[in-house]
C-alpha cells in the first residue's frame, strides 16, 4: 500500500507541476504583456508631425496613439563583430502610455548619448552599465553610446531567442547617429473590438488609408494578435510537451493501484466469505475496499500537492527566465488544487471500482472453496508439458521461475503494461530528442551556405560578388534580393507583413524539401513557393488558406502583383518567407542588376570566422551591412533553446519509469506474500536462500524483459503522435521522427538491474521467516 500510495503521488506529482506551472505562467504572461497597454495596430510612415497625431486622435475609433521612432541598426560587440539591433526613439520617457516599458537598472529617462538596453538583450552586447558602445543606423555613421541603463520590455520575444539587441533612445541621440529627428512609427489602441482581430485589421487600414488622404506615405501596417504575448504559442508547446508525460505517468499509477485492489482481494477471498456468511451485503464489503482507496488516494494528495507547488514554481521560474517574464507572484489558483484533489481523491476509487465490484461479488461457497493461486495456476500435466521443461539443460528452478511468471495472468498484464508503458515514454523522450536533432539538422543541411549578407540598401551584383569573393577562404558567392510583402485582401486591405526573397531559380545554395507542388524554374514568371511558416501565418492571421495552383494578389514594397503559387516547402528556422525567381523579381521592382542579399560559401577551416573578416572588407569597400548571420552562430541558438526541452522530457519520463518500478515492487510484492507457504515447503525439505532468491530473481526478470519488448512495440507509435503534435506547434511542420537506439539500450541495462531488484526486500522478508511460521501463513 506505501507502495501504491507513493505511485499516486508521483503520478499526481507529473500532471500537479506542469499545471501549477501552467497557471502561473499563462497568468503572469497574460499580466506581464496586458499591462504594457499593447497597442492594437502598429503604422510606419515615412514622418509623423503634430497635425498628424490630432486627427488621428479625433478619429471616432481610436482610443490611444502615440508616435515613437523605429530604426534597424548594429551595435558592435567585439572588433569587426557587429549585433543586430533594434532601435526604438522615445519623445518623452515620462508619458508612455502604450506598449510601455520599465526602468530596470540605471539611468531613466537616458539622456542625450545614451541609450537603454533591455535587460534580457545585456549579455549580447558584451558590455555593462556605464560602458561606452559602438552604435549605427543602417543609414548612418557610427557613433559611440553610453548605456545608461537596462529597461524591462515585456512586449518583445526573447533577446537571445531573436538574437537581436532591443536598445531604446531620445530623439536628441538619433541626431547623433545622422538620422534625421524624426518619429516614423504610430503606436494606435482602438476603443472598440480590443479582442477581435478582423475588426482591428479593419479599422487600422481604414486609419492607413486616412493618413494616405493627408499627405503621408503608409510603409506598413501590421496587426498583432490581440491580447496575445508573442511567445504564447512556444509556451503552450512546451507544456504541452511536459503534460503529455504527465498525464501518461498518472494513468500508470492508476494502474497501478487497480494491481494492488485486484492482489488484496485475491488474498482475501476467504475473508470476504466469511464476512458474507455472518451476514454482510455485497455493497457493505466493497464499501470496506473503497474506503481502503480513498484512504490512500488522501496519502497520496497530501504528499503530492505541496510537492506539485515547489516544483510548479521552479518549472514556471525556469521557462520564465526563458521567455524574459517577470513573475510577480507565484500564487497558485484555486482551480489547481480543486484539480489535484479531484485526480487524488476520485481517480483511485474510480480505477479501482471494477476489480473491488467483481472480487466482492463472489458466493459463499466460491469464497470458503477457495484455494489461492493454485486454484487459478496451470495444471502438473501441462506443466510437463512445456518447452522449457523438456530441455535438458534448464534447471528445474528456472522453469519454476518462469511458470510462476504466468501464475496470475491479470496482474502480469497490468504489471507488463505499467512498466512497459514507463520504459516506452524514457525510449519516447530519447526519440523526441534524437527526432527534434534530425529535423533541425535536416533544415540548416538545406542551407548550404556558411554566412548570409544582408545589406542595408541594394548593390550591384557584380560588385558585392567581386567584394567578398576577395576575402580570403571564399569560395563562392550567389546574390538574392529581398523585399516586405503582404497578401492584398477582396476588399483591397493588406494583411501582416512577410519577406520575399527572389533568388537563382538554379541555385544550389538553397535545397529546402517542397512538400507540395514544386520548386521554381528558370524562366518562371510570376511563380511562387511559399515555406510551411508563411502558409501557417496566412491561414491564422489571414484567415486565407493557400495551396498550390492559386493566384494570390501580393503588395511587393508597396506595388501590387498577382502571383502563382506552384510550391510550398519545408523550413522551420525562418520566418515567414516567399521565394520567387530572382530576374522576374528585380524586373518587376526596377532593380535588375541589383542585390541586397549574399549567401556566401567558404572553405571548411574559415566558416566559423568568416563574419568579422567579411565585415572589414565591405566596409572598407564602402558597403553597408545590415547583418552577417554565420549558421555556426544560428545552429548555437537553436540547439540552446531545444536543449532545455530535451532535458526536461527525460525529467519527465523518468518519473514514469519510477512509477513503472513501483509496479513492479508491487507484483512482486504481491506475488511473494502469496508463496510464502511454496517458499516455506521448499526451504524445509532442503533448497537454499540464495536459490530461491535466484527463482525470484529470475522471475522478476523475467517481466522485465517482457515489458522491454512491449516498451519497444509501444514507444514507435507514441513517438510519432507526439512528434507530430509537438513540431506541428513548434515548426509548423511534423518532425521528421528519428528512433533513437540509446533509449532502447538504456532501457534494457535498467531493467536488467532493476528487475532483480524489484523483489530484493520482499524476498528478504520471506527468507527470514521461521520456516514453521511460514507453513502456518493463511
Amino acid at each position: 500500500m506505501l507502495i501504491v500510495v507513493l505511485a499516486i503521488a508521483i503520478g499526481m506529482f507529473s500532471i500537479g507541476t506542469v499545471a501549477v506551472g501552467y497557471s502561473i505562467l499563462d497568468r503572469e504572461m497574460s499580466a506581464n504583456y496586458m499591462a504594457t497597454n499593447p497597442a492594437s495596430a502598429v503604422i510606419m510612415v515615412d514622418h509623423v508631425n503634430d497635425s498628424l497625431l490630432n486627427d488621428i486622435k479625433n478619429s471616432s475609433t481610436v482610443s490611444g496613439v502615440e508616435a515613437r521612432g523605429y530604426f534597424q541598426g548594429r551595435i558592435l560587440i567585439a572588433p569587426n563583430e557587429w549585433q543586430t539591433l533594434q532601435l526604438y526613439v522615445i519623445n518623452n520617457f515620462s508619458d508612455i502610455r502604450i506598449s510601455t516599458m520599465y526602468p530596470e537598472q540605471g539611468a531613466w529617462p537616458p539622456g542625450t548619448g545614451d541609450i537603454l538596453i533591455e535587460r534580457a538583450a545585456l549579455p549580447l552586447t558584451n558590455a555593462k552599465i556605464g560602458d561606452l558602445v559602438t552604435v549605427k543606423t543602417l543609414s548612418g555613421p557610427q557613433a559611440e553610446l553610453r548605456i545608461a541603463g537596462t529597461v524591462y520590455d515585456p512586449g518583445k520575444s526573447p533577446a537571445p531567442m531573436e538574437d537581436t539587441v532591443y536598445g531604446y533612445i531620445t530623439t536628441g541621440t538619433l541626431g547623433e547617429l545622422g538620422e534625421p529627428p524624426y518619429l516614423n512609427q504610430l503606436l494606435v489602441s482602438f476603443s472598440t473590438n480590443d479582442r477581435n482581430e478582423t475588426a482591428i485589421r479593419n479599422m487600422a487600414y481604414q486609419l492607413g488609408n486616412m493618413v494616405q488622404e493627408k499627405g503621408f506615405r503608409v510603409i506598413s501596417i501590421s496587426v498583432p494578435t490581440p491580447g496575445k504575448h508573442p511567445n504564447a504559442d512556444q509556451m503552450s508547446s512546451l507544456l504541452f510537451l511536459f503534460e503529455a508525460f504527465g498525464i501518461l505517468s498518472f494513468v500508470l499509477s492508476m494502474t497501478l493501484t487497480v494491481n494492488m485492489i485486484t492482489g488484496m482481494l485475491a488474498q482475501q477471498v476467504r475473508q470476504i466469505g466469511m464476512m458474507k456468511a455472518v451476514g454482510a451485503t455485497t455493497r457493505q464489503v466493497m464499501s470496506i475496499y473503497f474506503s481502503g482507496v480513498f484512504i490512500l488516494g488522501i496519502l497520496a494528495t497530501t504528499i503530492s500537492i505541496p510537492a506539485s507547488v515547489l516544483a510548479g514554481r521552479a518549472l514556471s521560474a525556469m521557462v520564465a527566465g526563458m521567455l524574459n517574464l517577470k513573475i510577480s507572484s507565484y500564487a497558485v489558483p484555486l482551480w489547481v488544487f480543486v484539480l489535484l484533489s479531484c485526480l487524488g481523491l476520485v481517480m483511485p476509487v474510480l480505477s479501482a471500482a471494477y476489480p473491488i465490484y467483481r472480487g466482492c461479488r463472489v458466493s459463499v461457497n466460491q469464497a470458503v472453496n477457495d484455494y489461492g493461486i493454485s486454484a487459478g495456476g496451470i495444471s502438473g500435466k501441462r506443466d510437463r508439458g512445456t518447452l522449457l521443461g523438456r530441455i535438458p539443460w534448464i534447471s528445474r528452478p528456472l522453469v519454476l521461475s518462469v511458470r510462476n511468471t504466468f501464475r496470475r495472468r491479470e496482474r502480469l498484464v497490468l504489471t507488463l503494461l505499467t512498466l512497459a508503458i514507463g520504459g516506452a515514454l524514457f525510449i519516447v523522450s530519447m526519440n523526441i530528442n534524437a527526432s527534434i536533432g534530425t529535423t533541425t539538422n535536416d533544415a540548416f543541411n538545406s542551407w548550404h551556405y556558411d554566412a548570409m549578407v544582408t545589406f542595408a540598401t541594394p548593390y550591384p551584383a557584380d560588385s558585392i560578388r567581386q567584394n567578398i569573393s576577395s576575402v580570403p577562404g571564399v569560395t563562392q558567392v550567389e546574390c538574392w534580393d529581398i523585399g516586405s510583402a503582404a497578401l492584398v485582401h477582396p476588399d483591397s486591405e493588406l494583411g501582416n507583413q512577410f519577406s520575399i526573397v527572389g533568388l537563382p531559380p538554379d541555385t544550389k545554395i538553397i535545397d529546402l524539401p517542397v512538400t507540395s507542388g514544386r520548386w521554381l524554374l528558370t524562366g518562371d514568371g510570376n511563380a511562387i513557393v511559399l515555406d510551411n511558416m508563411l502558409v501557417d501565418m496566412l491561414r491564422r492571421q489571414d484567415n486565407r488558406t493557400v495551396g498550390v495552383g492559386q493566384d494570390i494578389v501580393l503588395s511587393v514594397n508597396g506595388s501590387q502583383s498577382t502571383w502563382h503559387v506552384v510550391g510550398i516547402v519545408r523550413e522551420i528556422t525562418a520566418q515567414p518567407t516567399a521565394y520567387v525567381n530572382y530576374e522576374y523579381y528585380s524586373r518587376q521592382m526596377g532593380q535588375q542588376g541589383l542585390a541586397q542579399k549574399a549567401a556566401v560559401v567558404t572553405s571548411g577551416q574559415n566558416s566559423g570566422d568568416i563574419a568579422p573578416t567579411l565585415e572589414q572588407d565591405l566596409n572598407a569597400s564602402g558597403m553597408s551591412v545590415q547583418s552577417i548571420v554565420s549558421q555556426e552562430e544560428l545552429r548555437k541558438m537553436v540547439r540552446t533553446y531545444l536543449q532545455v526541452i530535451t532535458s526536461f522530457l527525460v525529467i519527465m519520463s523518468s518519473l514514469a519509469i519510477i512509477v513503472g518500478c513501483l509496479g513492479l515492487v508491487s507484483t512482486m510484492n504481491i506475488n511473494i506474500i502469496e508463496r510464502r507457504r511454496e517458499i516455506g515447503v521448499m526451504r524445509a525439505i532442503g533448497a537454499s536462500n540464495r536459490a530461491i532468491y535466484t527463482m525470484i530473481a529470475v522471475e522478476s526478470l523475467v517481466i522485465g524483459l517482457l515489458s522491454w519488448f512491449l516498451a519497444n512495440l509501444l514507444a514507435p507509435p507514441i513517438s510519432i503522435l507526439i512528434g507530430n503534435i509537438f513540431g506541428t506547434i513548434i515548426f509548423k511542420s511534423p518532425l521528421d521522427i528519428s528512433f533513437s537506439p540509446i533509449g532502447v539500450i538504456a532501457w534494457l541495462v535498467l531493467v536488467i538491474i532493476l528487475a532483480p531488484l524489484s523483489s530484493l526486500l520482499s524476498a528478504r522478508n520471506a527468507l527470514r521467516m521461521p520456516v514453521h511460521e511460514v507453513l502456518a501463513y493463511e
